[in-house]
Protein backbone atom coordinates (compact mmCIF):
# COMPACT_ATOMS: atom_id res chain seq x y z
CA UNK A 1 0.00 0.00 0.00
CA UNK A 2 2.72 2.11 0.80
CA UNK A 3 5.16 1.64 -2.17
CA UNK A 4 1.59 2.67 -3.93
CA UNK A 5 0.76 5.32 -2.75
CA UNK A 6 4.06 6.81 -2.88
CA UNK A 7 4.49 5.77 -6.84
CA UNK A 8 0.49 7.82 -7.11
CA UNK A 9 1.96 10.95 -6.07
CA UNK A 10 5.31 11.06 -7.61
CA UNK A 11 5.70 14.38 -9.80
CA UNK A 12 5.12 13.84 -13.01
CA UNK A 13 3.34 10.14 -12.96
CA UNK A 14 1.27 9.64 -15.60
CA UNK A 15 -2.70 10.12 -15.43
CA UNK A 16 -3.02 6.65 -16.55
CA UNK A 17 -0.63 4.64 -14.19
CA UNK A 18 -1.97 7.14 -11.40
CA UNK A 19 -5.59 5.67 -12.30
CA UNK A 20 -4.99 2.11 -12.20
CA UNK A 21 -3.12 2.39 -8.80
CA UNK A 22 -6.07 4.23 -7.48
CA UNK A 23 -8.30 1.26 -8.92
CA UNK A 24 -6.41 -0.91 -7.10
CA UNK A 25 -6.49 0.87 -3.47
CA UNK A 26 -10.37 1.33 -4.62
CA UNK A 27 -11.04 -2.43 -4.55
CA UNK A 28 -10.07 -3.03 -7.91
CA UNK A 29 -12.14 -0.59 -9.87
CA UNK A 30 -11.51 -0.73 -13.59
CA UNK A 31 -11.32 3.07 -14.14
CA UNK A 32 -11.11 5.13 -11.02
CA UNK A 33 -11.60 8.69 -13.28
CA UNK A 34 -15.13 7.88 -14.28
CA UNK A 35 -16.21 8.16 -10.37
CA UNK A 36 -16.54 11.49 -9.05
CA UNK A 37 -15.02 10.05 -5.89
CA UNK A 38 -11.68 8.74 -8.10
CA UNK A 39 -11.57 11.88 -9.48
CA UNK A 40 -11.24 13.79 -6.41
CA UNK A 41 -9.08 11.40 -4.47
CA UNK A 42 -6.79 11.46 -8.09
CA UNK A 43 -6.69 15.26 -7.23
CA UNK A 44 -5.16 15.23 -3.57
CA UNK A 45 -2.80 12.36 -4.90
CA UNK A 46 -1.92 14.61 -7.17
CA UNK A 47 -2.11 17.95 -5.74
CA UNK A 48 -1.91 17.55 -2.04
CA UNK A 49 0.94 18.58 -0.01
CA UNK A 50 1.20 17.01 3.99
CA UNK A 51 3.98 18.21 6.11
CA UNK A 52 4.34 16.15 9.63
CA UNK A 53 5.48 17.40 13.20
CA UNK A 54 8.74 16.06 13.84
CA UNK A 55 8.39 13.47 15.58
CA UNK A 56 5.26 12.52 15.28
CA UNK A 57 2.71 12.02 17.57
CA UNK A 58 2.88 8.66 19.37
CA UNK A 59 -0.58 6.72 18.78
CA UNK A 60 -2.70 6.82 21.79
CA UNK A 61 -2.43 4.00 24.44
CA UNK A 62 -5.38 1.28 25.41
CA UNK A 63 -6.06 3.22 29.01
CA UNK A 64 -6.05 6.80 26.77
CA UNK A 65 -8.56 5.34 24.49
CA UNK A 66 -10.73 4.10 27.92
CA UNK A 67 -11.02 7.33 28.38
CA UNK A 68 -12.66 8.84 25.75
CA UNK A 69 -16.56 9.39 26.80
CA UNK A 70 -17.59 10.41 23.56
CA UNK A 71 -19.82 7.61 21.82
CA UNK A 72 -17.88 6.09 18.19
CA UNK A 73 -18.97 4.96 15.74
CA UNK A 74 -16.62 3.36 13.29
CA UNK A 75 -17.53 1.31 9.74
CA UNK A 76 -14.47 -0.54 8.76
CA UNK A 77 -13.78 -1.68 5.56
CA UNK A 78 -13.21 -5.51 4.95
CA UNK A 79 -11.08 -5.86 1.58
CA UNK A 80 -9.22 -2.45 2.12
CA UNK A 81 -5.76 -2.90 1.48
CA UNK A 82 -4.36 0.12 3.36
CA UNK A 83 -5.49 -1.95 7.40
CA UNK A 84 -6.31 -4.94 8.88
CA UNK A 85 -9.75 -4.84 9.65
CA UNK A 86 -9.99 -6.91 12.55
CA UNK A 87 -7.18 -5.36 14.05
CA UNK A 88 -8.73 -1.93 13.19
CA UNK A 89 -11.79 -3.21 15.04
CA UNK A 90 -9.99 -4.91 17.88
CA UNK A 91 -8.91 -1.60 18.93
CA UNK A 92 -11.79 0.67 18.26
CA UNK A 93 -13.81 -1.88 20.70
CA UNK A 94 -11.15 -0.27 23.78
CA UNK A 95 -13.67 2.62 23.21
CA UNK A 96 -15.77 2.47 26.56
CA UNK A 97 -18.40 4.01 23.52
CA UNK A 98 -18.13 2.25 20.39
CA UNK A 99 -20.09 0.45 18.15
CA UNK A 100 -17.83 -1.09 15.38
CA UNK A 101 -18.55 -2.87 12.42
CA UNK A 102 -16.51 -4.79 9.70
CA UNK A 103 -18.21 -4.32 6.19
CA UNK A 104 -17.06 -7.22 4.30
CA UNK A 105 -17.68 -6.35 1.33
CA UNK A 106 -16.10 -3.10 1.52
CA UNK A 107 -13.04 -1.69 -0.29
CA UNK A 108 -10.60 1.23 1.10
CA UNK A 109 -13.34 3.69 -0.21
CA UNK A 110 -15.85 2.48 1.78
CA UNK A 111 -18.00 5.97 1.51
CA UNK A 112 -17.72 6.15 -2.17
CA UNK A 113 -18.89 2.54 -2.52
CA UNK A 114 -21.67 2.71 -0.04
CA UNK A 115 -23.18 6.07 -0.05
CA UNK A 116 -26.80 5.98 1.24
CA UNK A 117 -25.64 3.12 3.35
CA UNK A 118 -23.17 4.54 4.92
CA UNK A 119 -25.23 7.52 5.67
CA UNK A 120 -28.32 5.59 6.71
CA UNK A 121 -26.31 4.24 9.19
CA UNK A 122 -24.70 7.07 10.64
CA UNK A 123 -28.26 8.74 11.04
CA UNK A 124 -29.30 5.72 13.31
CA UNK A 125 -26.31 5.72 15.12
CA UNK A 126 -26.68 9.65 15.84
CA UNK A 127 -30.44 8.95 16.38
CA UNK A 128 -29.51 6.29 18.71
CA UNK A 129 -27.10 8.61 20.58
CA UNK A 130 -29.54 11.62 21.05
CA UNK A 131 -32.21 9.23 22.64
CA UNK A 132 -29.71 7.58 25.11
CA UNK A 133 -28.73 11.23 25.96
CA UNK A 134 -32.29 12.38 26.09
CA UNK A 135 -33.64 9.12 28.04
Amino acid sequence: MLVVSLGSVMPGMPAGLRNRLLGWISGGIDNASEHIEGRLIASGMRDFKVSFPAPAPALPGTDELRSIGVPALALIAGKSIVHDARKAAARTRTLRESTVEIWPEASHAINGEYPERLAERVHAFLDGVHEHRQG
